[in-house]
C-alpha cells in the first residue's frame, strides 16, 4: 500500500472520528451554558450530605419546586492542593468556600472540613430552571464551560493540521 493510499484511508477516519468529538464537545459546552442562562428562579434549600471530590468536599443541598424534592452538590470549576515546605504547619487552610476555585494547604494545623463551613441543616440559595427544576446550580454557577471550550478548540486545531499534514503528504 503507497503512503497516498494509507493517508486517503487514514484522513476520513481521522477527520470522522474527530468530527464526532468536536460535535459532542460543542453539545456538552451549549448545554452548560444553557443550564447557566435558563436558571433564573431561586429557592433556599438546605444541606442534607456531603459530596466527596478528590481533594474537597461539596454540600449536597436539597431544594423542593412545586412539592417536589431534587438535590445538587455545590460545583468548583477547580481545586488545587497546595503543600508548601516553608509554610508552618500552624498556618491555616481558611478557604473561600464559595469561590470558584478552591485552594488548600495540606502542611495546615486546620482541616478543611465542609461539615464545619456548611453543617448539615444550613441554607444555600439555589438557582433552577422553572421548566426543569433539576437543571439548577448551588450559590453560583460554576460549570465546565472552559474545559468544554478549550477541549472544543484544540479538537478543531487538531483536525485543521491533520487536514494540512495529509495534504502536504499527498503533494
Amino acid at each position: 500500500m503507497s503512503k497516498l493510499q494509507i493517508i486517503f484511508l487514514a484522513w476520513p477516519i481521522s477527520f470522522a472520528v474527530l468530527s464526532f468529538t468536536i460535535f459532542l464537545f460543542r453539545y456538552l459546552y451549549l448545554k452548560e451554558l444553557n443550564r447557566k442562562k435558563r436558571s433564573t428562579e431561586s429557592i433556599k434549600g438546605s444541606v442534607v450530605g456531603y459530596r466527596y471530590y478528590t481533594d474537597a468536599i461539596a454540600p449536597i443541598v436539597e431544594y423542593v419546586v412545586n412539592g417536589k424534592a431534587f438535590r445538587r452538590s455545590l460545583e468548583y470549576e477547580w481545586v488545587t492542593t497546595v503543600s508548601l515546605p516553608w509554610k508552618s504547619s500552624k498556618a491555616t487552610s481558611n478557604p473561600d468556600l464559595l469561590a470558584k476555585r478552591l485552594v488548600l494547604y495540606t502542611n495546615s494545623s486546620v482541616p478543611y472540613t465542609a461539615k464545619d463551613f456548611f453543617p448539615l441543616g444550613s441554607t444555600l440559595t439555589v438557582w433552577y430552571n422553572p421548566d426543569n427544576p433539576k437543571e439548577s446550580y448551588v450559590e453560583r454557577f460554576c460549570g465546565a464551560v472552559k474545559v468544554y471550550k478549550f477541549t472544543y478548540w484544540t479538537l478543531v486545531l487538531t483536525l485543521v493540521f491533520i487536514t494540512i499534514i495529509c495534504l502536504t503528504i499527498a503533494i
